[in-house]
């Protein structure tokens, strides 16, 4: 009677860590999805984001060119001082031709595809999770609540 009574201990000690670990996960989980998420920051925040976000504009914001027009006799000066330096323009790199098309594309399909995968892996061990949660709750209580990664 002895034995079974420590058995019974420990299965309540078991159950009771699985629904503490459950919990604490879901927590964490929480708290990453928080973490994570832009507008909690936001919301938190608020006048950091404002202030991040006007340094972010400000540096991305070209200043404008300033023009130099210079007249003849600044120029003949110059040209004597040796100081005069004439350069043609370099031609901008065209790089949206029909190669760079087509690797964009692929690289999208890629990217969708590599998606749909881990979508889909997701989705089987949420499955799985939930379907030895069940088991565990219907009173299997040698199984254990979460599938061990292969």
């Amino acid at each position: 009677m002895d034995k079974k009574t420590n058995a019974d201990e420990l299965r309540e000690r078991m159950s009771t860590l699985r629904r503490e670990l459950h919990a604490d996960f879901e927590q964490v989980g929480q708290q990453v999805r928080d973490r994570t998420d832009w507008r909690y920051y936001v919301r938190r925040y608020p006048w950091l984001v404002a202030g991040a976000a006007t340094v972010v504009g400000y540096a991305l914001v070209p200043r404008p060119i300033r023009k130099i027009v210079p007249d003849a006799a600044t120029l003949a000066r110059l040209a004597k001082q040796e100081k005069l330096v004439v350069a043609p323009k370099s031609k901008a790199s065209r790089t949206s031709g029909l190669s760079a098309q087509l690797l964009t594309l692929a690289a999208t399909g890629l990217s969708r595809a590599a998606m749909g995968y881990l979508t889909a892996k997701a989705g089987e061990m949420t499955g799985k999770v939930a379907e030895a949660r069940e088991k565990a709750e219907d009173g299997g209580a040698d199984t254990p609540a979460y599938p061990r990664p292969k």
